[in-house]
C-alpha cells in the first residue's frame, strides 16, 4: 500500500521541528552535513527530542498557542477548531448513529494546522511565533472529514400485549374477564452504512438479519433487523499523506512524521505528553461506566464467564466488568477506529489482528467468532491469561485496554463491588431491546454544539420504533413537546423521584398526563426528535428536582 519509509525522511521531519522550535544546531547538522545522519543518529535524536518534549508538554496542558500558559486565547482557539470540525461532519442518516464513530476530532485539525504553521511556512518572517489558526480551518476540515455511502435495510418490530377485558357470555348474559392479546406491528426502512472513507482508510460494512425477543411486563417484544456482521478495514493513508506533504511543504511523509502529528492530537485530547509512541508504546484512553446487574444476564453468558474464568485461571468478575465497560454486553458492538484504523469487534471488543491469535471457539460450533458472546468471553479469558493477569492484574488490564490506567481502575472497582442487583435495581431497563449506552451521565462534548457540557441523563442507542417501557410504576405528569427533547414523557414515582424519557415523536406517545402506568408498560417508541443526532432514548432520573446518575437505579 505505501512504501517502506526512509529513515532520512523521518529525521528530516524531526529536524524541521528542531529548526522551528529551537533546535537550530540539529537542523544545521542534518541539512549541511547529510553524511552525519547515519553516523550521528543517536545524538541527533536526543537533541531533537528536546523541542518535541516541549511541544507535547505544552499541548497536553492545553497551551495551544505556545504562550507557556493556558489562557483565554487557548479557549478561543479550541472553539475555532471545534466549530470547523463540527461543520465538516456530513450528518447522521442511520438509526444507530454509527457515523458518529467517524467524526473529525478538532484535536487532529489543530495538530495538522500547528505543524503546518511551524514546518510548512514557505516564507520566513521575523516573528518568533506563528499565530494560529494558520490555515482556512473550514477548508482544512473538509479535507480531513469522513464521507459515507449507504444501502437500505428493513426493521420489523412486533409488540404483543396481554390485557384483561370484560366480555359478555352470550349464553348466560353475564360479564366475564378474559385475557386478550393485542398485536402492534411496525415495519420501516432504515439506512445502513455501506462504506466509510476516512483519512486513515476505508471501512466496508457487512450485515446479517437477526431476531430478538424480550418480555417486559405484560408485553412480548420481537425485533427483526439487520445488524453488523463484520467491518473490513482497508488501510490507506494516501489522502492524509498528500495533505501533510502539501501543508508541511515536504517532499514525502514517513510513518514517523505522520505519527507525530497523530500523537500530538492524542496528547491534546488526553492531557498526557505521550512520547512513548516513539518506542512503540500505546497511548491512553478514557471512558465512563455505570452499574452492572448480574441477574439480568442470560444464564448461558453468566455460566460462560464462570467457566472461562475457571479454565484460564482468570477472575470471572473481571471478565464481566470488561464486557460491561467495553460494550455494555452488546455481542454485535463495533467500536470506533483505534489509532491503527482497526475497529474493535464484539462484546469484548477485540481488534481483528488480536483475534487472529487469541480467538477461541468457546461454544464449540467449529468457528471462533468475535461477535458470538460465548466465543468472545473465552477469548478474553485466554488473552488475559496470556498477559499473566494472575501475577500482574493491573499490567495485564493496562495492556488489554491498549494503555489506559483509568480503564484498569474502573474494571477492578466494578469487579470488586458488583452484586446481584448491580446499580440499585429499583428501575427496569427502559429499552428492552438494547442496552447500548451511547453517552453516559456527566460531562461530555455535546454532539451538536461541540461544547463541553453536563449530560443530565444517559443516551441509549436503539433503532427508531423500538419500544420504551416505564422504568417504574407511577403517574404521568407530562406527555408532549419539550424544548430540546422533541416530545417527552415524565413519570412521578413518589418520594420525590421522577423519570424522564426524551426524543420521541408525538404519534408514539402512548400515555397521557394524569394516567397511571405500571413498571414495564410500553409507553412510547424510540425516536430522533428534537436536538438529536440519531435514534436513541434520553433517559433521565431526578430526585427532588435534581438530576442523579440513572445507573444508581437501573438494572441492565
Amino acid at each position: 500500500m505505501e512504501e517502506e519509509p526512509q529513515q532520512n525522511n523521518a529525521l528530516r521531519g524531526l529536524a524541521g521541528l528542531a529548526i522551528k522550535l529551537g533546535g537550530k544546531l540539529v537542523g544545521k547538522l542534518l541539512f549541511t552535513k547529510i553524511g552525519l545522519i547515519s553516523m550521528g543518529l543517536f545524538c541527533v535524536l536526543v537533541l531533537a527530542m528536546i523541542p518535541l518534549v516541549l511541544i507535547f508538554d505544552n499541548v497536553a496542558q492545553g497551551d495551544l498557542n505556545g504562550s507557556d500558559q493556558v489562557n483565554q486565547k487557548d479557549k478561543t482557539l479550541i472553539k475555532k477548531y471545534r466549530d470547523a470540525a463540527a461543520s465538516s461532519f456530513p450528518g447522521v442518516q442511520t438509526d444507530t448513529g454509527e457515523e458518529l464513530n467517524y467524526r473529525l476530532r478538532w484535536r487532529l485539525l489543530y495538530a495538522v494546522d500547528f505543524y503546518s504553521a511551524e514546518i510548512g511556512k514557505k516564507e520566513k518572517t521575523k516573528e518568533t511565533k506563528t499565530l494560529l489558526p494558520f490555515n482556512d480551518l473550514d477548508q482544512l476540515a473538509l479535507k480531513l472529514a469522513p464521507s459515507f455511502s449507504y444501502k437500505t435495510g428493513t426493521v420489523k418490530i412486533t409488540v404483543k400485549t396481554k390485557k384483561k377485558v370484560k366480555k359478555e357470555n352470550p349464553a348466560t348474559g353475564t360479564m366475564n374477564t378474559v385475557t386478550k392479546t393485542i398485536t402492534d406491528t411496525d415495519q420501516h426502512h432504515v439506512k445502513l452504512l455501506k462504506k466509510v472513507m476516512t483519512y486513515k482508510g476505508n471501512y466496508f460494512y457487512a450485515y446479517q438479519t437477526k431476531t430478538k425477543t424480550r418480555k417486559s411486563g405484560n408485553s412480548t417484544i420481537t425485533v427483526t433487523k439487520p445488524v453488523i456482521a463484520n467491518v473490513r478495514f482497508q488501510k490507506d493513508f494516501s489522502r492524509f499523506n498528500n495533505l501533510l506533504i502539501q501543508k508541511l511543504n515536504l517532499d514525502e511523509i514517513s510513518p514517523l512524521d505522520r505519527k507525530m502529528v497523530l500523537e500530538t492530537s492524542r496528547s491534546v485530547a488526553l492531557g498526557d505528553n505521550h512520547l512513548g509512541f516513539l518506542i512503540g508504546e500505546p497511548g491512553l484512553i478514557t471512558g465512563q461506566i455505570g452499574g452492572i446487574d448480574l441477574s439480568s444476564l442470560p444464564a448461558k453468558w453468566l455460566q460462560a464467564f464462570k467457566d472461562a474464568g475457571k479454565s484460564y485461571n482468570v477472575n470471572w468478575r473481571i471478565l464481566v466488568a470488561i464486557a460491561f465497560v467495553e460494550s455494555t454486553f452488546q455481542p454485535d458492538a463495533v467500536g470506533p477506529p483505534n489509532p491503527s484504523g482497526e475497529l474493535a469487534e464484539g462484546m469484548m471488543q477485540f481488534l481483528p489482528s488480536t483475534w487472529e491469535t487469541f480467538g477461541v471457539d468457546g461454544n464449540r460450533d467449529g468457528k471462533a467468532d468475535p461477535f458470538n458472546a460465548i466465543d468472545a468471553i473465552y477469548s478474553a479469558a485466554y488473552y488475559l491469561s496470556y498477559l499473566k493477569i494472575g501475577e500482574q492484574p493491573k499490567q495485564a488490564l493496562y495492556r488489554y485496554s491498549g494503555g489506559s490506567h483509568a480503564y484498569v481502575k474502573k474494571v477492578l472497582r466494578l469487579s470488586r463491588t458488583m452484586t446481584v442487583r448491580g446499580g440499585g435495581g429499583r428501575f427496569t431497563w427502559p429499552v428492552p431491546t438494547s442496552s447500548r449506552i451511547t453517552s453516559p451521565y456527566g460531562l461530555r462534548i455535546h454532539p451538536i454544539s461541540g461544547s463541553r457540557e453536563f449530560h443530565n441523563g444517559i443516551d441509549i442507542g436503539a433503532s427508531c420504533g423500538s419500544p420504551i417501557v416505564a422504568a417504574e410504576g407511577g403517574t404521568v405528569i407530562a406527555s408532549g413537546p419539550a424544548t430540546g427533547f422533541g416530545d417527552w414523557i415524565v413519570i412521578a414515582h413518589g418520594k420525590g423521584l421522577t423519570s424522564i424519557y426524551g426524543h420521541m415523536y408525538k404519534r408514539n406517545l402512548f400515555v397521557r398526563k394524569g394516567e397511571h402506568v405500571k413498571k414495564g408498560q410500553v409507553i412510547s417508541r424510540v425516536g430522533s426528535n428534537g436536538d438529536s443526532t440519531g435514534c436513541h432514548l434520553h433517559f433521565q432520573v431526578e430526585r427532588n428536582g435534581k438530576t442523579v446518575d440513572p445507573m444508581q437505579f437501573l438494572t441492565i
